[in-house]
């Protein structure tokens, strides 16, 4: 009777044990159960991000404002039409002056063609700026989900440590009633099994709340029941080191620094358009036609014009004006952008050098680590055997079995440094993620 009372009691713990896991599988009849791989949950955070939603309602603005730069060649017109009538008082309605207008000008600065051109410049940085923008949320994206999946397989281990403390509390249990095992012995598994509860309990409301954040990233409803689909393994050593000689070799600019080219060629061509507006007159030309019909007329007549003007201002020559500062002004943002420029491209070759070299530290750590843990295992293998003979005590048993669990552990952190190392070298290469490890 003690031996199936031990078997229900074990039934009971494991069902309690993979109720999270369960619930992350079946959902109620409010809820949609989503199975999500890497690869989706980048899809949908490029589409239902909120970030990345502001940030191509802002590409869009842009495009409309540069596909109507051109307006600043263009006219204005002005319709109009009213009564006159001098000051002196009189009910003579004859004696009002009716009039009608149509007027058209156009103002030309002569840095308008510079102006029109940095317009279009800027949308060209706008839309690296949306790239690199995606590129960002991808790569948040793929980073959490790996660590999600780490968290995951972090839960397995520990339900694991779970089953193999509750088998050992269920033994010395049996021994105690046999006589072979002291209550010192049993209130030490006891103490153990229920570490094991709580490092379980604890790491599975972290993933629970790692879900719901992943949910807010890609956008989708939080009433929504998340499964991950996919694991993590470890790359190819030789073909990954191939691809990562390779493709550093051919390397070109960062996004940062193309960004920064690009902001370089607008601050480039907005300081021509200032200089030009300052140190070379306007052209201003205006025809208007208004027909006008009073009493002393008797008809209608033109009193309209043409007018053509150039329009040069003097102060804009002097250093200390306005004008003056903006020149220099614009001058300085060029010189800024070179710095940043220069900067950008020198932290991108150390970020390349350190990967690479946190590339080649995480793979010697992988294989060392895979070798202590064929050494932990067989370890576990002849202290169960030991304990199960009474060659050993328990607390043996338990510090073999806990040595095991971290080393598998170190293997999960190590995995997805690596794969974290590899995500931000491909970033920073420019690369679509998943290229150094094809």
């Amino acid at each position: 009777m003690k031996r199936i009372r031990y078997h229900v009691m074990s039934l009971l713990l494991w069902f309690n044990i993979f109720h999270f896991a369960i619930a992350q599988e079946v959902g109620t009849g409010n809820t949609i159960s989503l199975k999500l791989t890497e690869d989706d949950a980048v899809s949908k955070a490029l589409n239902l991000n909120i970030s990345l939603l502001r940030a191509s309602n802002t590409l869009l603005a842009k495009k409309r404002t540069s596909d109507r730069s051109m307006n600043a060649l263009l006219p204005s017109l002005t319709l109009g039409s009213g009564v006159m009538h001098s000051n002196e008082v009189s009910y003579d309605t004859s004696n009002w002056t009716r009039f009608a207008s149509v007027k058209t000008s156009l103002n030309v600065s002569p840095g308008v063609l510079h102006e029109i051109e940095a317009t279009k410049l800027a949308y060209d940085v706008q839309k690296i700026s949306y790239e690199q923008a995606k590129k960002d949320v991808e790569l948040s994206v793929r980073k959490y989900y790996k660590s999600l999946l780490v968290t995951h397989e972090n839960i397995k281990l520990l339900s694991q440590n779970v089953q193999t403390a509750q088998k050992n509390y269920e033994t010395v249990v049996a021994k105690q009633h046999a006589g072979l095992a002291s209550e010192t012995e049993t209130l030490s598994a006891l103490v153990s099994l229920e570490n094991s509860k709580s490092k379980l309990t604890m790491a599975q409301t972290n993933y629970a709340d790692q879900v719901e954040t992943l949910k807010q990233l890609i956008g989708i409803d939080q009433n929504t029941y998340v499964i991950l689909e996919g694991t993590l393994n470890s790359p190819d050593k030789d073909k990954l080191m191939n691809n990562v000689a390779s493709f550093i070799k051919e390397a070109g600019p960062s996004l940062e620094e193309q960004r920064l080219r690009s902001q370089l060629l607008v601050a480039e061509t907005n300081r021509k358009a200032i200089i030009n507006n300052t140190l070379a007159p306007s052209l201003s030309v205006s025809w208007t036609y208004q027909p006008t019909y009073s009493s002393t007329t008797s008809t209608w007549i033109d009193q309209g014009s043409v007018s053509v003007a150039l329009s040069w201002s003097i102060d804009a020559l002097l250093p200390f004006s306005s004008a003056g500062e903006n020149r220099d002004s614009s001058e300085d943002t060029i010189r800024d952008l070179h710095y940043q420029l220069e900067d950008a491209r020198n932290t991108a070759n150390l970020n390349r050098a350190s990967y690479l070299r946190q590339i080649e530290q995480y793979l010697m750590l992988l294989q060392s680590y895979k070798a202590n843990e064929q050494l932990a295992l067989r370890s576990v293998d002849l202290t169960q055997t030991a304990y199960t003979n009474g060659l050993t005590d328990l607390i043996s048993l338990q510090n073999a079995i806990d040595n095991l669990s971290e080393v598998r552990y170190a293997i999960l952190e190590n995995i997805y440094n690596l794969s974290i190392v590899i995500l931000n070298l491909e970033y920073s290469l420019g690369l679509p993620f998943g290229s150094l490890g094809r």
